[in-house]
């Protein structure tokens, strides 16, 4: 049972006791919830019945708290959160279910100011479950179920129609800084979290079953730890991505802090793609069964990798091309299988399995950083590096490649002026050790291109 499943039946077990006892508590009206929330000033706090079950609009004022109750939204019908001033108790919204869904938003921040929203269960089937704009909120104990037809998943469209699915669970836009700790999110159309020219803080998460991404970025500063994302659908452009980064058009670019216990997993895209972002920075990451690509970073400003294991992934477990600074140490890398991988820009494809792919473009130098990587029985190539035609700054450490059959261990190519010493730092182990030295030019990508990964958020938020 998942965290959000656990709230939803304790909220139900709770109904069924109160009707089991003689019917359930006196519950005020809508409209008399409405005037008690008009009437509190910062500091006071309406408290409903949880199997109350209230309909319409509803408004927090400033520093004022909601506690309580099921809320059940029509397409018209929202939650607004008025955010308090910095020195003043945070506008809260506490304990509540929110059930059917606004076709725009069902609970919504907007403005400078703060607020909270603790221990809430929506399941709602439209529009977007939670948007924050401009606000700086802390969300804790969330759970939202949004309520995807996987039958009809390639007839949604991108993004998916707000009148009548889920298209994002967490949106966070404009400036805002959201921090998101313990929640389950699943059925969503586009995206569990969003966030678009802002800033998200994210722990404890499970992202599961829904479709597009577990977490997008465009023009975001996304911190991360503990996140456990499986199970992306896929549908036209949208491949199925644990957590995708990129550029927004006011021209901000993307960064992603990982930290301990980022778990991507069984799901047929990538686990993290980064494109024209900034630094990319993963630490100990569990990647396995992703169909594309483990890690991809195109034109980036870094790609700092250490620890991790990759196990039974398609295509490519980490490519970094066109990115300044690669720093990828104590990773151990296994099993990689043949998948496709964009080229020519992203017009065509090509079969590959490789543990590092790491690709220089010509007039844009990179510092390739290696060391402590264990690279195992990956059926193309363990390591790949492909300067551009260029003099590639390179150095490699500590590395094993281990090999059993026709793969290669540890290949550079196309690099000016390559010492003959650059693979000192590697040892190879079987066939790669003779293989390596007489392998043919492997085709590499030099990326995505045209194709996307995930079309920019083009709704009205």
């Amino acid at each position: 049972m998942t965290r959000g499943s656990e709230a939803r039946w304790m909220l139900a077990a709770a109904a069924a006791v109160m009707a089991s006892c003689g019917g359930g508590p006196a519950c005020p009206t809508s409209d008399q919830v409405r005037a008690e929330l008009a009437s509190l000033a910062s500091g006071g706090t309406a408290t409903i019945d949880a199997a109350c079950v209230l309909g319409g609009s509803f408004v927090v004022p400033a520093g004022a708290t909601l506690h309580g109750g099921t809320f059940s939204l029509a397409a018209g019908d929202r939650i607004t959160l008025m955010p308090s001033t910095v020195d003043a108790p945070a506008t809260a919204l506490e304990s509540v279910h929110v059930v059917g869904g606004s076709s725009d938003s069902s609970v919504r921040v907007e403005g400078a100011g703060h607020a909270r929203i603790s221990q809430i269960t929506l399941d709602v089937q439209r529009g977007y479950a939670i948007v924050v704009s401009g606000a700086s909120v802390a969300i804790d104990h969330v759970s939202v179920q949004g309520a995807l037809d996987v039958a009809h998943i390639v007839d949604l469209g991108i993004p998916a129609p707000r009148e009548t699915n889920l298209g994002y669970g967490i949106v966070a836009i404009d400036g805002a800084d959201v921090e998101v700790t313990t929640g389950d999110f699943s059925g969503i159309a586009d995206a569990a979290v969003i966030c678009v020219d802002a800033s998200v803080t994210l722990s404890s998460l499970t992202i599961e079953d829904s479709r597009g991404a577990g977490v997008a970025g465009f023009g975001c500063a996304v911190n991360a730890a503990d996140l456990d994302i499986y199970g992306m659908l896929a549908a036209g452009t949208y491949t199925g991505t644990g957590i995708g980064l990129f550029t927004s058009s006011t021209h901000r670019p993307s960064t992603l802090v990982a930290g301990d216990r980022l778990s991507i997993h069984d799901e047929p895209g990538y686990g993290v793609i980064a494109d024209h972002s900034g630094a990319v920075t993963l630490t100990d990451p569990r990647m396995s069964g992703l169909g594309l690509a483990g890690v991809w970073v195109e034109d980036a400003t870094s790609l700092t990798l250490a620890g991790g294991t990759f196990d039974g992934n398609r295509g490519i477990a980490i490519s970094a091309i066109g990115v300044a600074s690669v720093d990828v140490h104590g990773t151990h890398v296994t099993n990689t299988t043949n998948g496709p991988i964009p080229t020519m820009g992203g017009l065509g494809t090509a079969t590959m399995a490789d543990a590092l792919h790491l690709v220089q473009r010509a007039g844009v130098p990179s510092t390739v950083t290696l060391g402590d990587l264990v690279l195992s029985e990956n059926a193309r190539v363990g390591l790949v590096l492909d300067g551009g035609g260029d003099p590639l700054s390179l150095t490699v450490s500590g590395t094993m490649v281990s090999t059993s059959g026709t793969e290669l261990g540890a290949v550079a190519q196309d690099i000016a002026s390559l010492p003959t010493s650059w693979d000192s730092g590697i040892t190879r182990v079987g066939p790669a050790t003779t293989l390596d030295h007489g392998a043919a030019p492997l085709v590499v990508s030099d990326g995505v291109g045209a194709l996307g990964i995930l079309m920019p958020p083009t709704s009205m938020f």
